[in-house]
């Protein structure tokens, strides 16, 4: 922020409705994470810990790690870090901007099969990670082999941003029904291969959203 071309912090120009009030497309991955992995318990234990500090037993209670698969420290950490930095900051300002009037359409991709790239390490279940509509949208000479229902993916996701970058509608053919979200419609596109995609309302629920919240900028 320097006090002439960024006046407020981002999170308080969205609480505040200071943005322009153009149509937006606004979406996160449902992976999406910006911290070291915890490869161990311990890793796992001592990470949580540092980077939530009072809220960890809270963090410890509400993502056990009896409730993930193995590697379970890994999932864990990218699960609980994906919510409180990405998925539910990403919500939370979909109802901040619709709140406003902001007309917007917004997305999670669900994709967790995406090819891995160059910054991750692809002995992990990286899920649906940073970045992951890249290959889809931007493929490369000498990229990957997509699967049939990648490359149907990499069709939908091709139309839906051109579509949305002529229209400002990503709804268009070969492509599902794409709604804005409303304070009363809070609809949620789920980006997911092989022409499954669908809305959804239950990202707060399903990523403990409420508690996340609780903590975030500019909420009191």
């Amino acid at each position: 922020m320097d006090g002439e071309v960024l006046t407020l912090a981002p999170g308080e120009a969205f609480v505040k409705g200071k943005v322009n009030k153009v149509t937006l497309m606004h979406g996160v991955d449902r992976d999406e994470v910006q911290l070291r992995p915890a490869n161990t318990v311990a890793e796992y234990q001592a990470l949580v810990r540092e980077q939530y500090g009072p809220l960890a037993a809270e963090v410890f209670a509400r993502y056990p790690l009896a409730r993930f698969p193995d590697p379970s420290p890994f999932i864990a950490y990218r699960t609980i870090v994906a919510d409180s930095n990405s998925v539910c900051p990403a919500l939370l300002n979909d109802q901040r901007l619709a709140a406003r009037g902001v007309p917007l359409f917004a997305y999670q991709t669900d994709n967790a099969d995406a090819p891995p790239m160059f910054f991750l390490d692809p002995t992990k279940p990286n899920g649906s990670y940073h970045v992951s509509e890249s290959p889809f949208l931007s493929p490369f000479p000498g990229g990957p082999e997509l699967t049939p229902n990648q490359r149907s993916f990499g069709v939908q996701l091709t139309a839906q941003w051109t579509g949305f970058a002529r229209t400002g509608d990503p709804t268009v053919d070969g492509t599902p029904y794409w709604p804005r979200f409303t304070r009363s419609a809070p609809d949620v596109m789920s980006l997911v291969p092989a022409g499954d995609s669908q809305l959804t309302r239950e990202i707060s629920r399903q990523h403990h959203c409420g508690f996340w919240n609780e903590h975030a900028p500019f909420t009191r």
